[in-house]
């Protein structure tokens, strides 16, 4: 399903454009993170918050939160097992319960968690078919499947326009996250200046810093073009197949550590 020559072309592109990128003072910025993989810190900040494996024993940042406005209403969150041929689907999970797809946040409020077998009587929370393991020298716990962030209606153009000076993140790096806290810490791979509504020069030497419900909070716009990107996540059950995704969305503000020349 790749087109390997649009692949190579946009492989070039950035690397030309990394060639020539520029520095920006640190500060609070309003940031698009781009389509697909952008979604990694709502898997890390967010996602791993909402597993029983952290709320159980009240180590998440949202526990006891259910029915409440943790995020902007732009945002409703689904960790979907149930996907055909997805990369974190799972037809039974490792506790033999059938997966679903689970909305975790629908329109800002607290819907669900990601329960397993163990923690159900402890939380009172009906489970959700996210118990996963590696293999058979893990004991299962709950774990995403496929998470993302849902479709809007906003248009890119839009996005852009409503910033004068900002940050647009096309490809998060790597990064640091306290599952407590929810605080985070990621390199953006490949970043643009925003001016007057306009992507302008590339920018390079950047992080973004936060907290899972400050992220939450602080989304602003959400378009239609949802991209769903495979990967893998480690935890005290192992490494599983998982999936991360969200459309293109705009941050109002977000800390963003950079490099004055």
């Amino acid at each position: 399903e790749v087109n390997i020559e649009d692949f190579v072309k946009n492989t070039v592109h950035d690397a030309i454009d990394k060639l020539n990128a520029t520095t920006i003072k640190g500060g609070e910025y309003p940031v698009i993170l781009e389509n697909g993989f952008g979604a990694i810190i709502f898997h890390e900040a967010c996602g791993h918050g909402l597993e029983a494996t952290s709320v159980s024993p009240k180590l998440s940042c949202f526990t006891g939160l259910l029915g409440k406005q943790i995020a902007s209403s732009k945002v409703t969150l689904i960790d979907d097992g149930t996907i055909k041929n997805g990369w974190g689907s799972v037809n039974i999970d490792d506790e033999g319960t059938i997966p679903s797809k689970n909305i975790l946040i629908e329109k800002g409020i607290l819907k669900s968690y990601m329960v397993d077998y163990l923690n159900e009587d402890v939380m009172k929370h009906k489970i959700t078919g996210n118990s996963r393991r590696q293999d058979y020298t893990y004991e299962p716990t709950s774990r995403m499947t496929n998470t993302y962030i849902a479709k809007g209606t906003d248009r890119i153009d839009d996005m852009l326009k409503s910033i004068k000076y900002g940050i647009y993140c096309k490809r998060m790096g790597s990064g640091l996250v306290n599952p407590t806290s929810g605080e985070f810490n990621f390199s953006v791979d490949l970043a643009y200046l925003i001016e007057d509504g306009k992507m302008t020069k590339p920018l390079k030497d950047l992080c973004l810093i936060g907290t899972g419900k400050e992220i939450l909070e602080r989304v602003e716009m959400v378009s239609d073009d949802l991209v769903i990107e495979d990967g893998y996540c480690g935890a005290e059950s192992g490494t599983v197949f998982v999936t991360i995704g969200q459309p293109t969305i705009k941050v109002s503000k977000m800390m963003v550590g950079g490099k004055d020349e």
